[in-house]
């Protein structure tokens, strides 16, 4: 018998300890993955992303790959896999994250019309392409520091 099980002067039965951890940590993961696909869907960024890239035949393969992702993303804690590659490999997955913040942020901005009711009240109407312009390099200069400066 382990200390523990000895300290709480119960029979342990580790393996169903372990098998409920996991169900629950895996509930988890699908709850926050569901509710994320649902919220993507619900600021259509999808649907945008098809139309924008001429697309729209190939709208159920988007579909897939988000289940796909949020299932992939719910098991990664469970099976993580380290791998030891130089730094530079870093820099395909972080454009892909950088994308994927872009795009959903473009969403939001859409959905919500905050960068022109901000631009007209603020009075930056006639900089809103360099406003754009600074979010979209502020963006990627914060994401190469971000994945390229060790210890950040």
């Amino acid at each position: 018998m382990s200390m523990t099980c000895i300290r709480a002067k119960t029979g342990c039965n580790t393996g169903m300890k372990t098998a409920i951890a996991i169900a629950i940590a895996f509930a988890n993961g699908l709850t926050v993955g569901s509710g994320l696909v649902s919220f993507l869907a619900i600021i259509g960024l999808v649907p945008r992303l098809a139309e924008v890239t001429h697309t729209e035949r190939s709208l159920r393969y988007y579909e897939i790959t988000m289940v796909c992702g949020s299932t992939l993303a719910a098991l990664e804690p469970a099976f993580f896999v380290h791998l030891r590659l130089p730094a530079v490999f870093t820099i395909i997955p972080g454009i892909f994250m950088g994308l994927f913040v872009g795009c959903l942020a473009a969403a939001l901005a859409e959905v919500l019309n905050v960068l022109p009711v901000m631009a007209r009240r603020v009075g930056l109407l006639t900089y809103i392409r360099l406003l754009l312009l600074a979010m979209i390099v502020g963006k990627v200069v914060g994401s190469l520091i971000y994945w390229l400066v060790p210890g950040f």
